[in-house]
């Protein structure tokens, strides 16, 4: 904690150094800066509250339902309600940082977590120094696991859970690690990550790590039409040894991904997709494993979606996703496995279906910087219906003290 303080400190100190911005954030990763340059600071706090009433879909899942909407703050009926902070810039020419926490949480069980260091989300996302040379970007601190899917690169705070797929709920996304990439433009970058897996409990607690080989090429930003796609390979360290147990051991699950995009002006379509499969000598032979449930690939995601922008005020939204699973348990249940070894999360039939639609309003009249939305949808694991309705701020302080 004192270093983290430390650096905070430092980072503080750097902002002073610089001039003071009114620029908005931009998206990851981050756009080359010239040497002589630097990209000048800016603050964001950022406010959003949701409330997410369920209704249950079968008998089933009535008592679960019951439990979310009792009000009390103690399941996710607030969703991820919370209070953001969102800070980057240049200390020096070439050397940025880049800080994303949050600060409160929207349920109780959520808020006792937030400020335990796991593998789990909690108080930082997002926690970086990047370095940038000659087209080569290298970045240490926590960041976003190299998955190729769009729906892994947004923002926490730009997320809504009840349409993300099972792969973003369960597999932790912000971990800690090293980068060295390439960019060969603003929107188009090659490169290799190390980090912690995020199947440990802690980060590195196992001494297990994550190695990801990627690349993004996304359309450039001042193009309104245009083909973007995402590849990577990532190799998941998994704990699935026990000494007492001649023969087994841990080895990695390896996820191929991809991430397709089409924009046409407003209007834009898109897929993504990814497996997971490992070697079957990896399981725990103290679990009974039938031998139907020893395929080496053994669950994936397909989503689907669909998005248009109305003059900058109205985004509707569409997502539809298949999430098959070999077997009795997936590689996602390991991450959560209880202390009776019973699986966190059921995919009826071996089949896991979700989908919704969504509407962002901004009302103010010369920004996007409030935003109002509505989004419905549900799961056949879950078995259930979300409403979610929310309004996120986006408040630049630094703007108040910046020169006319």
């Amino acid at each position: 904690m004192k270093k983290l303080l430390l650096l905070c400190a430092a980072l503080l100190w750097g902002s002073m150094m610089n001039p003071l911005s009114a620029e908005s954030y931009g998206s990851l990763p981050v756009e080359p800066v010239e040497s002589d340059e630097t990209e000048p600071i800016t603050l964001r706090i950022i406010p959003r509250f949701d409330v997410e009433p369920q209704i249950a879909l079968t008998e089933g899942s009535k008592e679960a339902v019951r439990s979310h909407n009792n009000l009390d703050g103690t399941d996710g009926f607030y969703s991820n309600s919370s209070v953001y902070t969102h800070f980057e810039g240049d200390i020096i020419p070439g050397l940025h940082f880049h800080l994303v926490n949050h600060w409160l949480a929207g349920s109780a069980e959520a808020i006792r977590s937030l400020y335990q260091w796991t593998s789990d989300f909690n108080w930082c996302d997002f926690a970086t120094l990047s370095y940038e040379y000659e087209g080569f970007t290298f970045t240490v601190g926590k960041e976003c696991l190299a998955v190729a899917t769009y729906e892994y690169d947004p923002y926490d705070f730009d997320c809504y859970y009840v349409l993300s797929s099972g792969m973003w709920n369960n597999l932790n996304c912000y971990q800690l690690g090293a980068k060295v990439a390439y960019s060969f433009s603003d929107s188009k970058e090659v490169g290799f990550q190390v980090s912690s897996s995020p199947l440990n409990e802690t980060p590195f607690s196992e001494g297990y790590l994550s190695y990801s080989l990627y690349g993004f090429f996304d359309k450039e930003e001042d193009e309104d039409e245009g083909f973007s796609y995402r590849l990577a390979l990532n190799a998941m360290q998994f704990d699935r040894k026990d000494a007492a147990v001649p023969g087994s051991k841990s080895n990695f699950i390896w996820q191929p991904s991809i991430g397709l995009r089409y924009d046409i002006n407003d209007l834009y379509v898109g897929l993504d997709a990814a497996a997971r499969f490992a070697s079957a000598s990896i399981y725990d032979p103290t679990l009974e494993v039938p031998e139907a449930d020893l395929s080496p690939i053994r669950e994936g995601n397909i989503i689907l979606n669909f998005g248009y922008n109305y003059d900058d005020k109205l985004e509707f939204f569409a997502r539809a996703g298949w999430e098959p699973v070999s077997g009795t348990y997936t590689y996602l249940n390991y991450a959560e496995l209880t202390e009776d070894e019973e699986y966190a999360i059921s995919y009826p039939n071996g089949r896991g279906f979700l989908g919704g639609i969504g509407v962002n309003w901004y009302p103010l009249e010369d920004s996007q910087d409030l935003r109002i939305h509505a989004v419905v949808g549900g799961s056949n694991y879950a078995q259930a219906l979300s409403l979610n309705f929310g309004v996120t701020y986006f408040f630049e302080p630094l703007k108040l003290f910046a020169r006319k």
